[in-house]
């Protein structure tokens, strides 16, 4: 059982952000449709690195009034500039004195997660989540029993759900030209030059899973989704940088009940970054890769391969990877990206108008048990 004073402890920036009632500018709504012919007013909590790089650009994209709500003066003014967001608050507290919001974007570390969610839950709005949920399977169920009691929606930035390749290779799979789904390889390589390598003082690195805190939940929800439900088999870690980090490599191996295996390779030895998984047919293997949006199907295994065959699936492999890789500049050019997609769904389940548009994995019910993997796979990683 946790004592009260580390739950306390690990409460405290979320209660700072929700009660700290400090200087503040008005919100001018302009918005997006909402149905009832008013537009949607979202506050994006936490202007750090990932609302800068993708929950504000994708909000803007969609033309909904945003305000922008952190502890930091410095950090408002800045991305309020940048994106030429005039209304800025340093606590929800203080933006629901003045206003008040469909939608709460909490994009903050994971440890004032519930605290935030709640406060916005109990205030009537919508909350959308950047992943992972919570910290907890406790926080997650505080979190969907006040949206339940109030009947409001709460999704999860589960984003990779809807890179092109990730869906390219789920069509594919769907298929049936790959047989049988009997596992998936997935590779995660962080750069090794990465200054939060030696950062310890950086949020995930104060985290049980450390440097890979942030992709852990990523890796499992991607496996969840081809896989279904997974159990884990085993974690093993090893180090061989001089580094500060306590591990440098991580594997993961999970199974479902009818064996099929997910096996998970993380490392931050790389000179480059890369993220994909392979998935293994029964009687082919489909490669995507997540970094460049590209996608490689119909690998055959087997040494005596026609050269035909050979010379087909070579084609195929590059129109493939020529044709994500497109795709993926345009939507990236067009501002379409996996945040500008996921908060459309988001906006589109709410109100029950579309409930089936979000993917479960994305809802809060779906990341529960994307949270309890993630929980005990950082367990394991202490022990």
């Amino acid at each position: 059982m946790e004592s009260a004073e580390n739950a306390s402890k690990k409460r405290g920036l979320g209660q700072a952000i929700i009660s700290g009632v400090l200087e503040a500018k008005l919100l001018v709504p302009t918005a997006h449709s909402s149905g009832n012919g008013k537009k949607f007013r979202v506050a994006v909590v936490g202007c750090g690195l990932i609302a800068r790089r993708s929950h504000i650009p994708a909000w803007k994209r969609m033309g909904v009034a945003i305000t922008l709500v952190d502890l930091s003066q410095t950090a408002l003014d800045s991305t309020g500039q940048r994106f030429e967001v005039d209304s800025r608050f340093r606590s929800l507290s203080d933006l629901f004195e003045h206003t008040s919001v469909d939608i709460v974007d909490i994009a903050t570390p994971p440890d004032s997660h519930c605290d935030l969610a709640i406060a916005a839950l109990e205030r009537g709005c919508h909350v959308i989540i950047e992943k992972p949920m919570c910290l907890t399977v406790e926080e997650v169920d505080r979190v969907l029993s006040v949206a339940r009691s109030r009947d409001l929606k709460v999704g999860v930035c589960h984003d990779c759900l809807y890179l092109p390749a990730i869906q390219h290779a789920s069509e594919y799979l769907e298929s049936g030209k790959a047989g049988r789904l009997n596992g998936l390889i997935l590779r995660y390589l962080e750069w090794n030059s990465n200054p939060r390598l030696d950062d310890g003082g950086f949020w995930y690195r104060k985290l049980r899973g450390d440097i890979f805190y942030h992709i852990i939940p990523h890796v499992v929800y991607l496996s969840m989704k081809f896989l279904g439900d997974l159990e884990i088999v085993s974690v093993d870690t090893s180090k061989i940088s001089d580094t500060t980090l306590p591990f440098d490599q991580l594997n993961i191996l999970m199974k479902t009940k009818t064996q099929q295996y997910a096996n998970i390779v993380m490392s931050s030895n790389s000179p480059g970054g890369w993220m994909e998984i392979e998935f293994i047919g029964e009687r082919r293997n489909v490669r995507a890769g997540l970094a460049f949006y590209t996608f490689r199907g119909g690998i055959r295994e087997g040494a005596l391969r026609p050269a035909l065959d050979t010379i087909s699936e070579n084609l195929s492999m590059f129109s493939s990877i020529t044709f994500s890789l497109l795709k993926g500049m345009i939507r990236w050019r067009s501002g379409k990206t996996t945040h500008f997609l996921l908060f459309n769904d988001f906006i589109a389940s709410i109100g029950r108008r579309d409930p089936g548009k979000l993917p479960f994995l994305c809802s809060g019910e779906g990341s529960r048990r994307v949270v309890a993997l993630t929980n005990e796979i950082a367990e394991r990683l202490q022990t």
